[in-house]
């Protein structure tokens, strides 16, 4: 029975929908014990310099984001466990931002969505090649943002693989590499249903693939067997919750034998 859902999106993003009250409502319909509001986090200003990003702002942060959820966790705490989290890339110069959110916050994900190339411009995920260098960059920043300690969550860590669509050595280096510094760090890597909702491509290798969770990055992680996995909704309306993505989500971790989180909450108190 799925029972929470800890990675969820609101409108602060600019590309959901619904407010915390909306989410949580539909949570305590659907009966879940827990439910983590994880909207996109705000960057520091010069990188909205450098490339577009639809994430909130501090000002909005601070002023409705908090105060939502705060309003959230008074109003249903008798019938659900509200928390406050952030999805958030990992920056060298952020490492001061982490540290305020967390007094702020119970946990942070962290989900890169770019990468900084040589040159120091900045380039999106969805828009890379097949580029080793590019899986090389994306990998090295996953882990330093893993090794700081801040972040309970690796969100989507197959969506390197969007891009990078052979499974070669190339690509099983990157994954273990990205699988051994989680389990080394005590993050959990996220099976993520929001992939799922993406549909399915057709690889270089000719193979038909959700966009992710990708099969091969999975069956890696289940050889593992001190990788800790999470399952996320990311929901990013208020039906994503507990809808067809999550069960095949929930379905594919099972028939992997993945080892669950079962023990969220109690890991967060530690």
């Amino acid at each position: 029975m799925i029972k929470d859902n800890f990675h969820t999106h609101i409108y602060l993003c600019k590309h959901a929908s619904g407010n915390v009250e909306n989410y949580v409502k539909k949570a305590i319909n659907l009966g879940y014990e827990s439910i983590g509001i994880s909207d996109h986090g705000p960057i520091l200003d010069h990188y909205h310099e450098k490339f577009y990003s639809r994430r909130m702002s501090f000002n909005e942060y601070y002023n409705i984001y908090l105060k939502e959820i705060n309003e959230a966790k008074k109003n249903f705490s008798e019938k659900i466990n509200v928390l406050r989290a952030l999805e958030i890339e990992y920056y060298d110069d952020m490492l001061d931002n982490y540290k305020q959110a967390l007094t702020e916050l119970d946990y942070l994900i962290l989900g890169q969505h770019n990468i900084e190339l040589p040159d120091g411009s900045f380039k999106p995920i969805y828009k890379c090649t097949c580029d080793k260098l590019e899986l090389e960059l994306y990998t090295e920043r996953v882990i330093k943002g893993l090794k700081t300690g801040y972040f309970s969550i690796l969100a989507h860590p197959d969506i390197f693989m969007m891009y990078y669509q052979k499974w070669d050595n190339e690509a099983i280096s990157a994954a273990k590499s990205i699988i051994e510094a989680a389990i080394e760090n005590n993050v959990l890597l996220e099976l993520n249903a929001n992939g799922i909702r993406k549909g399915f491509i057709t690889t270089i290798e000719g193979i038909r693939a959700y966009k992710y969770p990708r099969i091969e990055f999975w069956r890696l992680v289940a050889t593992y067997k001190n990788a800790k996995v999470i399952v996320s909704d990311d929901a990013h309306e208020v039906h994503h919750l507990h809808d067809e993505s999550t069960i095949k989500a929930y379905k594919i971790a099972e028939e992997l034998n993945l080892n669950i989180e079962e023990a969220f909450l109690e890991r967060l108190k530690k």
